[in-house]
């Protein structure tokens, strides 16, 4: 079937979305998650098929938020820093990736899809050598891909 490739969407719980829209379920996602791990457990503890234990999506739903204010972030500082045509090319990637959420986890795959995003990281790299934290990211940075290897060395969510 020369169309399989587009009906194949449904299988992996992605539909099309408006990508404010998807921000906004990804926001109340990532509150859910703070409140039930501040609070427990509310009512009946369900575990989404994507997560291991309800903390671990509580803890995945907020993550996936933190990635997108980072994306946000470096958007602003990328169209500020670095000019139009780069910032034009960030914001098309950022919607792109917000305009196919996932059905259970509307932020699903984001780090993954803001990993190719090459200006992000010019304006990161960037402002992290003009401010006073570069000394504290350098071991910050290694402790995290120290954690994110753990994670996918024991087949564990990583993105």
């Amino acid at each position: 079937d020369t169309l399989a490739p587009f009906r194949v969407e449904s299988v992996w719980y992605r539909h099309s979305s408006f990508p404010l829209t998807t921000i906004w379920d990804g926001a109340k996602q990532a509150w859910d998650g703070l409140r039930q791990l501040l609070q427990g457990p509310l009512g009946t503890a369900r575990v989404p098929g994507y997560a291991q234990s309800v903390i671990s999506a509580a803890i995945q739903d907020i993550y996936l938020f933190l990635f997108l204010v980072l994306g946000v972030i470096g958007l602003v500082g990328v169209l500020w820093r670095l000019g139009a045509v780069y910032g034009l090319y960030t914001l098309a990637l950022l919607v792109l990736a917000l305009a196919d959420p996932v059905s259970l986890q509307p932020l699903a795959s984001l780090p993954r899809y803001e990993l190719v995003i090459f200006p992000l990281f010019i304006w990161g790299a960037r402002w992290l050598m003009r401010s006073r934290f570069t000394a504290y990211a350098i071991p910050a940075l290694a402790v995290l891909l120290g954690l994110f290897t753990v994670e996918f060395a024991t087949w564990r969510w990583v993105a």
